[in-house]
This record gives C-alpha cells, structure tokens and sequence, in this order.
C-alpha cells in the first residue's frame, strides 16, 4: 500500500507520501522512487494509495495547468473508482486538494468503498487539519497514525511549513518501520 499525510491550514497545504511500489501479491518490491502525490498545477494536488496502474489512471485524467473544479473532480472520480475498482480486489484511497475556485484550502478524501463518500475538509483560521492514508496493516498491528501525528506535532514548537514538513516526515519514518509497503523514501509537496 503506501503512506500519505497532509496536513491543511487555512493558508497552505503539505504533502508527504512514501514511495515506494511493491508487487500486492508477492510483496515484492518494484521501485523504491513512485510519486504517489503530483502537482495537477501550482495550486492544486492529488495523492494515491493502493495500486499503481489506478495511481497513473487517475494522475493521468489531470493534464496541463488547467485549474479544476475539486468537488466536482472527486465526486466524479470517486464513482467512477467504485464502479471499476472491486473493494475485494484492490483498495485505493485518494486525496485531491489545494486551492478551489474562492482561492480557499480544500481537501476532498474517497476511496473505492462503495458505502463511504466523499469527505470535504475546509481549515479554517488557525485550526489544524490533517489526513493520513494508510493501508490495514498499521491498523492490524495496534498503530493510530492519527494519534501518533497528534503527538509528534504537539511536542514540536511548530513555527513554519517546514516544522509541520518535518512532523510528516518523522511520522512517514515511523510508518515504515510497521508496513513494509512504506519506504522512507519522500515525495513532499507544499501549496500555498
């Protein structure tokens, strides 16, 4: 699977995922370099857990600097990702976000369960808002990334981007030692 963690604030968004590719069914690793969050423009960002060939489909539905719509994008993807995509098969999560039409900080969450929708996240103010994407094996072995992102980031002086960048990383790092899917390998990505 992978690891992601993004966090929002009302001025920016940073992203950090692992990247490494491993095979789902042998566990072999295939690439220790995939991005698995790419920049649609410069102010706008998608995020994929789970298989690579869903990973490139979805990258791919986003050419150019065209600046999108991110509501109607996830809606529309979403079903489709449900519709293509057996849960009994594969899970994919995703994430696209950044700044929407308003100029606002924008997080809109799916995946390929067909019982979950999509959830939209908007900071506000100074409020902190964050999401990790992650695959069960964190959860089947006791581990909140939640909790542990809390905590790490309470126990920093958080000053900058870049404190909350380091926060991530340090997480990410944790998070590979637990699931062998996740490298400590980066891909980082602020908007702002």
């Amino acid at each position: 699977m992978s690891f992601i963690s993004v966090v929002a604030m009302e001025n920016f968004v940073t992203v950090v995922a692992d990247s490494r590719q491993i095979n789902s069914e042998t566990k072999e690793v295939i690439s220790e370099d995939f991005l698995k969050v790419r920049g649609i423009n410069d102010k706008q960002f998608i995020a994929c857990t789970g298989n690579v060939g869903v990973a490139e489909a979805l990258f791919s539905k986003f050419s150019g600097d065209l600046f999108y719509d991110l509501k109607n994008n996830a809606e529309l993807i979403r079903d489709e990702l449900v519709k293509k995509i057996d849960l009994k098969i594969a899970k994919c999560q995703v994430v696209l976000g950044g700044r929407s039409h308003l100029n606002e900080i924008v997080l809109y969450t799916f995946s390929n369960d067909p019982t979950l929708r999509v959830v939209e996240y908007k900071p506000k103010a100074s409020d902190l808002s964050y999401i990790t994407l992650s695959s069960d094996e964190l959860m089947n072995k006791g581990f909140d990334a939640n909790d542990t992102f809390e905590k790490i980031y309470r126990d920093r002086n958080i000053q900058s981007i870049e404190d909350v960048i380091m926060v991530q990383t340090e997480l990410n790092d944790i998070v590979s030692d637990l699931d062998i899917s996740v490298n400590k390998e980066k891909n980082i990505l602020k908007i702002t």
